[in-house]
């Protein structure tokens, strides 16, 4: 069985990570599988794209001529908005050179794919839901919109009063391609039980075969570590607690939730006798974060598996205060490492997060509540119960020796025809 896995990156982002993990379960699995990306940034065996200054070069080109339609009037917003129109991204020319069984799409945005091209991929499609794009008119999330269960129009991420403005002309666009794929060539795979959900209620795939199907992680790789030798490592004090924050632009985005956080922490310091310091990951958007007194380290973009292992590994608790989330990266690989989390009762989470036994579900949008998770799990992380049930629950739902097995028998009824939903699943 080869199998054309596709991503705009192979090492961006949080979909580039989880596809990329998939890739390497295929192949250790005996599965041919490659990995198709628009920008190449590493050595993998079986991706294939440009790399080096060109590929990187060729990308940033097309990611902002994708985004030219935002720069017209009031369509000139459009943050976390993907039109998906740019011509020539040359994946059906690949796919008919590299021949394989199926192609599984995964978030192809930023110049990578026209929707349209769709129909032009001769072999049957399988598409993860790293976000909501694949089924509105633009956007990745959706926030408190609910237009995709019609034909958008009206977007509030483009700040729109027409009916038919760019969210409608996307969805349109995307309904018609969808129907050039074919009955039973396209299969969707909810990462989480949440996000499942909202495509099944979407007008575009509310009629599309549907499986909720997580990423898979290596749980040989991010495995608990001390944390005193983590924190040695990392060259990080020993003492105190430490809250561990992440994202890409936690800062300019809003709904990775550090606003919250922030308000969350201010709660903590008047209603808890805990003060940890503040360990935040990845790239803060250039906006001094928190904008007040508290005990504060910065560690900047962290690209390697071992860092990350190591710095999950030295919390004692990892907070994801996103309003929205599919099925968090962070969460997952924070709790194969032993460390619980406290997020928000929203989207995935609760795939992952069970309340009071690996961390904290709060109530959403509730940064006091928030609070009282991270003091919670402050008080309940040395006996140990914590740290074993997170790890216990990835190595029993997400480990690749659960998941792989389950997208080989995905991918072998695609291939049969036998792509009716499972029994519980959204149709």
């Amino acid at each position: 069985m080869r199998v054309l896995l596709v991503n705009t990156y192979d090492r961006r982002g949080g979909a580039a990570r989880a596809a990329l993990r998939l890739h390497k379960g295929l192949r250790r699995a005996g599965v041919d599988s490659l990995f198709a990306v628009q920008c190449r940034e590493g050595d993998t065996e079986g991706v294939i794209g440009r790399g080096g200054y060109p590929g990187r070069l060729l990308s940033s080109l097309r990611a902002r001529l994708d985004r030219l339609p935002l720069k017209r009037g009031a369509e000139g917003r459009g943050e976390g908005f993907s039109p998906g129109w740019l011509p020539l991204g040359g994946l059906p020319r690949l796919v008919r050179r590299v021949r394989p069984d199926l192609v599984h799409l995964h978030w192809v945005t930023d110049g990578l794919l026209r929707v349209e091209e769709l129909a032009d991929l001769d072999v049957p499609v399988v598409w993860s839901l790293h976000d909501m794009w694949p089924f509105t008119g633009g956007c990745h999330y959706s926030g408190d919109c609910a237009r995709y269960r019609g034909r958008c129009g009206r977007c509030p991420l483009l700040g729109s009063d027409a009916e038919r403005d760019l969210s409608r002309v996307g969805h349109d666009r995307k309904r018609i391609a969808c129907r050039g794929v074919g009955d039973g060539r396209l299969v969707v795979v909810g990462l989480s039980r949440w996000i499942a959900g909202e495509a099944a209620g979407s007008t575009l795939f509310g009629g599309v075969p549907i499986r909720n199907l997580p990423n898979p992680i290596d749980t040989d790789r991010f495995c608990p570590e001390s944390r005193a030798e983590a924190r040695r490592r990392l060259g990080l004090g020993e003492e105190g607690p430490l809250l561990l924050f992440g994202a890409m632009n936690p800062a300019e985005d809003a709904r990775k939730g550090a606003a919250l956080l922030e308000e969350a922490l201010r709660h903590l310091e008047r209603s808890s006798r805990h003060r940890p310091a503040l360990l935040i990951v990845g790239d803060t958007g250039g906006r001094p974060f928190p904008r007040f007194d508290w005990p504060l380290a910065w560690r900047g973009h962290v690209g390697g598996d071992e860092t990350l292992r190591l710095l999950y590994a030295a919390a004692d608790v990892t907070v994801v205060p996103s309003l929205q989330e599919n099925l968090s990266n962070m969460i997952m690989e924070s709790l194969a490492c032993g460390t619980p989390v406290v997020a928000f009762d929203t989207g995935g989470n609760p795939d992952m997060i069970e309340h009071r036994a690996n961390g904290y579900l709060a109530r959403p949008r509730e940064s006091a509540d928030l609070a009282t998770g991270i003091g919670w799990v402050l008080e309940s992380v040395g006996s140990g119960e914590l740290s074993g049930c997170a790890r216990r629950v990835v190595e029993e739902r997400f480990s690749e020796a659960v998941v792989i097995p389950r997208y080989i028998e995905l991918y072998r009824q695609v291939l049969a025809g036998e792509v009716a939903a499972l029994p519980g699943e959204p149709k």
